[in-house]
C-alpha cells in the first residue's frame, strides 16, 4: 500500500464506512490519494462505483468472518462469487486490468514469488513468535487439504519485476498488523 501511495492516486472514499481506517489513512501521501470505497463481497454491484474508471485492479479481499464457523464451501463459493463480481464490475465500467508498468502484457501474470507449504508457515510463525500455540513443523504436515497448483512467476520476472519482500517479511508485517490493532 505504501509503495502504491507513493506512485499513483487509488481511489474515491466512502464517507459511509465506520471501520478505522486511520492507519491507512496515516500513511504518506493518503490523504491525497487513497480513497476508500464499501463494498460486498456477495454483492458484484457494489464493485461498479470502485473501479469506475480505473486503469488497474489489485483484488486482495477475501471474506473472513473470525466469529463464524462456516462450512469450507460456503467460504470458498462466496470468495469465489466476490472475486467474479469484481472482474464483471471492471469489464462494465471498461477498466482495464493489466501489468500497469509493462509497456507490452501478453496473456497473465503470476505475482506471486512462492506458494509456501503448511510446514514452512509453522515454521517461520512459531520460530519467530513463540507465545502463539502454532502446530509443529511434524503436526503441520499432518494437515490434510487441497493440492496447490505449481504457480510460476518467471515470466513477471522476465518482465523485469523483482520482488521485495521474503515469506518471512510478508508473515511478520501481518502479524504485527494484527497484533497493534487487538486482533492476536
Amino acid at each position: 500500500m505504501h509503495i502504491m501511495l507513493e506512485q499513483r492516486r487509488l481511489k474515491e472514499e466512502d464517507k459511509r464506512c465506520k471501520r478505522d481506517v486511520s492507519f491507512l489513512k496515516n500513511l504518506p501521501s493518503a490523504s491525497e490519494k487513497l480513497r476508500f470505497f464499501k463494498a460486498d463481497l456477495s454483492d458484484p454491484e457494489s464493485f461498479g462505483p470502485a473501479v469506475e474508471g480505473c486503469v488497474g485492479i489489485f483484488h486482495t479481499a477475501t471474506p473472513i468472518d473470525f466469529a463464524v464457523n462456516e462450512p469450507e464451501e460456503v467460504v470458498t463459493k462466496r470468495a469465489i462469487e466476490g472475486a467474479l463480481g469484481i472482474l464483471k464490475a471492471a469489464v462494465k465500467s471498461k477498466a482495464h486490468i493489466f501489468l500497469l508498468e509493462h509497456p507490452n502484457p501478453k496473456g497473465r501474470y503470476n505475482c506471486s514469488p512462492f506458494i509456501v507449504p503448511i510446514e514452512e508457515i509453522a515454521e517461520i510463525i512459531s520460530t519467530k513468535y513463540p507465545e502463539f500455540q502454532i502446530p509443529s513443523v511434524e503436526e503441520a504436515k499432518e494437515i490434510k487439504g487441497a493440492k496447490l497448483p505449481h504457480l510460476d512467476s518467471q515470466k513477471l520476472v522476465d518482465a523485469g519485476f523483482e520482488f521485495k519482500y521474503s515469506v518471512e517479511d510478508i508473515f511478520t508485517d501481518a502479524i504485527e498488523c494484527c497484533k497493534q490493532n487487538g486482533y492476536l
